[in-house]
């Protein structure tokens, strides 16, 4: 229920037709009290509002949790890939220094008389190459570290601690199969129950609006003090008048919209709708969540 405090006051001047004349009264009254409004009873319409609310928080809060989720996501990412660079730099490092070996033995061949001038020539562009190999991993090392502050929340000049992967066994496989891990996925990814919360507030929010067919009853009163000072007549009578009293109502409402001019029609098929727009988008991130996996 609702409890509201009232107060008022009013200065007054009122005309009541009698034969050949008017009786005209004026004054001032005062009203001082509280007044309840309580619905009782509306089919339904409340109780929908506060279901669809509550699962509008629920997926608040899974969203919430899955932007934990691509934080984490991003920075592993981020991670394994600045160390994949890692390793072509220490790859192509690797083929510099086979480059030039192989540079220098055609080299000497040449000066031998057992190898040509297009074949010093061809090792040294593969030298070269090599060359330009390593240095542009090494930008993307550059690059990808940076990635990685950014996804951590760091500034970029900070000197990170790593594991060094290369020192760490692959497995063999992964235990559990694809499909199992696409079950536990459909169970418990956080973008997916957030779906879900959603239409379960469409269907709330369709049966609010097929409540609003059906009638509504509330309690309505108020009790206070009312007060009437030097009320005057004309004709004058032989004595000004003032009143105090204790005053009150009670009273149950039924309200009943009969029509609308389709209004509330067009309220349910709008709110199904969206009931349906949001089923279908719980199936998109269905498929999408067994796409990723």
């Amino acid at each position: 229920p609702t409890l509201t405090a009232l107060a008022f006051g009013q200065y007054f001047k009122t005309s009541i037709p009698i034969p050949e004349s008017a009786l005209v009264s004026h004054g001032f009254g005062a009203f001082g009290g509280l007044e309840l409004a309580w619905t009782l009873f509306d089919f339904g319409r409340r109780e929908a509002l506060v279901d669809a609310s509550l699962e509008r928080l629920g997926a608040a809060q899974f969203a919430f949790t899955r932007k934990h989720q691509e934080i984490a996501y991003r920075v592993a990412t981020s991670f394994f890939a600045y160390q994949a660079a890692l390793a072509k730099v220490t790859a192509a490092q690797q083929t510099l220094e086979s480059a030039k070996t192989n540079a220098e033995s055609v080299r000497a061949k040449l000066a031998q008389g057992f190898a040509t001038r297009p074949d010093l020539l061809l090792a040294i562009q593969e030298q070269a190459k090599a060359n330009y190999d390593l240095q542009d991993a090494r930008g993307s090392v550059t690059q990808l570290r940076a990635e990685l502050t950014t996804n951590v929340g760091v500034s970029p000049a900070q000197t990170l601690q790593m594991v060094d992967l290369t020192q760490v066994p692959l497995p063999d496989k992964l235990e559990p199969s694809v499909e199992r891990i696409v079950d536990e996925a459909l169970a418990q990814r956080p973008d997916l129950m957030a779906q879900l919360a959603e239409l379960r507030a469409r269907e709330a929010e369709v049966k609010k609006a097929r409540a609003e067919f059906w009638p509504k009853l509330s309690l309505k009163g108020n009790v206070g003090n009312q007060y009437w000072g030097d009320v005057h007549t004309n004709p004058p009578s032989r004595q000004n008048y003032s009143s105090e009293d204790l005053v009150g109502t009670a009273m149950l409402n039924l309200e009943w919209k009969l029509f609308d001019g389709f209004e509330r029609s067009s309220a349910v098929k709008e709110a199904e709708a969206k009931q349906q727009a949001s089923q279908a988008q719980v199936e998109v991130a269905r498929l999408q969540i067994m796409r990723d996996i």
